[in-house]
């Protein structure tokens, strides 16, 4: 099995990214992907108080039957940099923006800079703490909330399991890029 991760920071809307999925999802995964993860940051749909339409759609994506086994939604709120906090720090503040967390972010890794180079290159550095990163994600996901709690999360904790899995389905001498 091979698995090709291609991170890409982007500007498109939920709209045009959902509408991208479904086409990829009409077809069938022996031709395309067999599984399609969709990585993204909330802060900008909260802020927009577009987080109802956002489900909405989300909710419809999700509900098309080639969806089922083949796609997975994980959002950061406010953006990936939580995710990349948790690997230093356990907490979960509501950070309103991305900004405030790449200043907390910066108390750990000074040099931090949001540009496809550098994050593609982050993970040598994250790596030896991924794991104190997915365990502190999972509580949070998991820890239960008072009605319109507003806190940070993030979902990738999923993601690294379902690579995991596919990983371990897979000859030990093929490897996740």
């Amino acid at each position: 099995m091979h698995i090709e991760l291609k991170p890409q920071i982007s500007n498109a809307g939920f709209k045009n990214i959902f509408y991208d999925i479904e086409q990829l999802l009409a077809e069938p995964p022996e031709t395309n992907y067999k599984y399609i993860f969709y990585v993204l940051d909330m802060d900008v749909i909260y802020g927009d108080n577009r987080i109802n339409e956002y489900k909405n759609q989300k909710k419809s994506v999700e509900s098309l039957d080639q969806a089922k086994e083949r796609l997975t939604i994980i959002e950061s709120r406010p953006c990936i940099e939580f995710w990349f906090l948790l690997h230093y720090k356990n907490t979960d503040k509501c950070f309103v923006n991305c900004d405030e967390i790449i200043v907390e972010l910066c108390k750990h890794i000074p040099e931090y800079c949001k540009n496809q180079n550098y994050i593609t290159s982050l993970y040598k550095e994250l790596k030896n703490k991924l794991e104190t990163a997915r365990q502190r994600s999972e509580a949070i996901c998991k820890k239960e909330r008072v009605d319109n709690e507003d806190y940070s999360y993030s979902g990738m904790h999923i993601l690294i399991r379902i690579l995991d899995d596919l990983q371990n389905k897979t000859s030990p001498n093929n490897q996740i890029k």
